[in-house]
């Protein structure tokens, strides 16, 4: 990690060079999960999947000048990644080896449903591709509840798919864990018993996230139809303070609001997003930021399909003003464990601060933010009510 130090101290410094990241949105799933509503489309058709390969490198060609700066991460996300084989993965990394300076200690990142994950294709991956993360879609190690969820795997293929992981070498490992699931037991229950199975496994990071009932998904409808009641905002603060206060009794850092990492595992690629670092986005629905813009692809395969065979980009973008600047530092900052600078706020944004300052200094005193070297940090208990806060602060 040569170019991105991250010190693990009560500092909480970060510095870094000018670094860059790639996403890639893989947008085929084998089915779709109950809880989401990222764009995929349910297929496994090889033809369109060759179609998708052959846009995404065209996107490559007609987008490598944006980012000059080096490429420190890439990261396959969707969807389901791991529905592409091995050397279609390998093809997607070589172009981009080939018109972009990336970092010899490049982080790749890439997102697997355990049942992909056996150990031929494990194999492959490892000896075909320069992939050295892996992060794997659990959700839950209860099988109920991932029925419930409607994920295609089950709690031994988890278990599987991280056995061979790390028999194979592979060492930069995370899952995501999905709770307050409003499903049969106690949700505290659940969450007990879920991080009990994740600290067994010796897995370096989590990220852990409370259910959310979006509208366009089956849940949604299910709520609509009153089929489904959500967790309670009051049994959301328990599972969550109990997750934040178990992570770090096991030695984790919680350095963003849902990711929790040991030292020397925070993940490169995301924490990139919360530190305004610039990235290229890749694949429907893939969002790129360069330092003064926010572009978006159409969350439409056939659209980008179309557009990228006419030579053209999938994509709209909007430009960033001053204030969108102060909120997006607000937004990113405060949910990191760097927390607001003071100093830096008041010199770039002098007339921003001055509104809000007061207000800063408020949850100060009333135990939701904490001061360190100029910094403002939330608490725990600023961390119950974290979106409230980045909203008041807002201009």
């Amino acid at each position: 990690m040569s170019n991105l130090k991250i010190f693990w101290s009560n500092q909480n410094v970060y510095n870094h060079v000018a670094l860059a990241g790639i996403y890639i949105h893989i947008p085929f799933c084998e089915t779709k999960c109950n809880y989401c509503d990222f764009y995929s489309i349910v297929s496994v058709d090889k033809s369109l999947k060759q179609r998708f390969l052959n846009a995404l490198s065209r996107e490559v060609d007609l987008k490598h000048g944006r980012i000059s700066e080096k490429i420190n991460t890439i990261y396959f996300g969707g969807g389901t990644p791991s529905l592409l084989s091995p050397d279609a993965i390998a093809l997607v990394l070589e172009r981009i080896f080939s018109l972009f300076e990336v970092n010899d200690e490049v982080e790749i990142t890439i997102e697997i449903n355990p049942d992909d994950f056996t150990l031929e294709y494990a194999q492959r991956l490892r000896d075909e591709t320069q992939i050295n993360r892996l992060s794997f879609g659990v959700q839950s190690f209860i099988d109920e509840e991932l029925k419930f969820l409607g994920r295609r795997h089950n709690a031994q293929q988890a278990y599987e798919a991280i056995r061979i992981a790390h028999k194979l070498g592979f060492n930069n490992v995370t899952i995501d864990l999905i709770y307050g699931i409003p499903y049969g037991g106690n949700p505290m229950q659940s969450m007990r018993y879920n991080l009990k199975e994740f600290f067994s496994l010796g897995l370096p990071h989590l990220s852990a996230y409370g259910l959310t009932i979006e509208e366009n998904t089956r849940f949604g409808l299910w709520q609509t139809q009153g089929k489904l009641i959500p967790v309670d905002e009051e049994t959301f603060a328990d599972l969550y303070s109990y997750l934040i206060v178990e992570m770090e009794k096991h030695g984790f850092l919680h350095y963003e609001i849902s990711n929790f990492a040991r030292e020397g595992f925070i993940s490169r690629h995301n924490f990139s997003y919360w530190t305004g670092e610039q990235y290229l986005g890749l694949g429907p629905a893939a969002h790129s930021y360069d330092g003064q813009k926010r572009y978006w692809n159409y969350p439409d395969i056939h659209k980008y399909f179309k557009v990228l065979e006419n030579n053209d980009l999938p994509e709209e973008y909007e430009i960033l003003n001053e204030k969108d600047k102060f909120n997006e530092y607000i937004l990113t900052r405060l949910r990191t464990y760097l927390g607001i600078d003071a100093e830096f706020l008041k010199e770039n944004y002098p007339d921003y601060w001055q509104k809000v300052e007061q207000l800063v200094n408020e949850y100060h005193n009333n135990g939701y933010l904490k001061e360190e070297n100029g910094f403002f940090k939330l608490t725990l208990k600023g961390k119950l009510i974290a979106d409230n806060i980045i909203a008041n602060l807002f201009i």
